[in-house]
């Protein structure tokens, strides 16, 4: 599986993310947040594998999110091992 299996360009942006303006019922409209509409301003579009990869992980990413925040809440850094003052004592 290689990148291009998940994502694909933009085809309305190219893959630039940006689009100076949109084309509406025939008129031309300036795009005030300069981000595409079709994108978001991300350049690609997930296919079919990649949302469905992104489906799979999302619970995991949540779940990890969560016991991030937990540790940090009692003081435990982003490794797990608390902080220590140079004598070896815990802070």
């Amino acid at each position: 599986m290689v990148i291009n299996d998940l994502k694909q360009v933009c085809p309305q942006c190219r893959g630039m993310g940006f689009q100076a303006g949109i084309s509406r019922m025939g008129i031309s409209e300036p795009n005030v947040g300069g981000k595409c509409p079709k994108c978001a301003g991300r350049g690609f579009l997930l296919t079919s594998l990649g949302r469905d990869l992104v489906d799979l992980l999302r619970p995991f990413m949540a779940e990890l999110i969560e016991e991030r925040a937990r540790a940090r809440e009692r003081g435990v850094p982003a490794g797990g091992v608390p902080a220590t003052d140079k004598s070896g004592g815990e802070v």
